[in-house]
């Protein structure tokens, strides 16, 4: 049995890696959607439209983070394997959003509708780059098996 690495396992990201490159990709999404709806919000609300705009939008990042980190973990297990990771990951996903927002919603440090509107807002959006980080995930464990399993002919 050869101990020498197959190009698959060279070209694998480490976690830190991945993961790094979700946390730049999400907070950008999150900066160009503040920064989009930061005017109508503060004509809206008024001066407190910067707290709101970022409270709700750091709120539905941490729901995120936490949310696929299940996702990364199983970066190794093939596309079946790992569909119970990615329902984890909503699970905690959505539980995460919940218990944060409602929390921060219910505090009455400002308006509730703003702010529950910016943080379907921000969840949207870090859908869609969890969807990515997903899927992207699971193309490149499928693109290593198939890979592997084409070195070992």
């Amino acid at each position: 049995m050869s101990t020498a690495k197959t190009s698959a396992e060279r070209d694998k990201p480490s976690i830190g890696t991945i993961y790094s490159r979700f946390l730049i990709f999400s907070l950008g999404s999150l900066a160009l959607i503040g920064a989009l709806g930061f005017i109508p919000t503060q004509r809206w609300v008024g001066e407190n439209a910067s707290l709101i705009v970022v409270v709700a939008l750091v709120v539905a990042w941490i729901a995120s983070l936490v949310g696929t980190i299940p996702i990364v973990l199983a970066r190794d297990k093939s596309p079946l394997d790992a569909m119970p990771a990615q329902f984890g990951a909503m699970a905690i996903r959505l539980v995460a959003i919940l218990v944060i927002g409602m929390s921060v919603a219910w505090s009455g440090w400002f308006e509730t509708k703003p702010f529950l509107i910016w943080l379907v807002i921000g969840h949207i959006t870090m859908l869609v780059t969890d969807t990515h980080l997903a899927r992207s995930v699971v193309l490149k464990s499928t693109k290593r098996e198939t890979e592997g399993a084409l070195e070992e002919r």
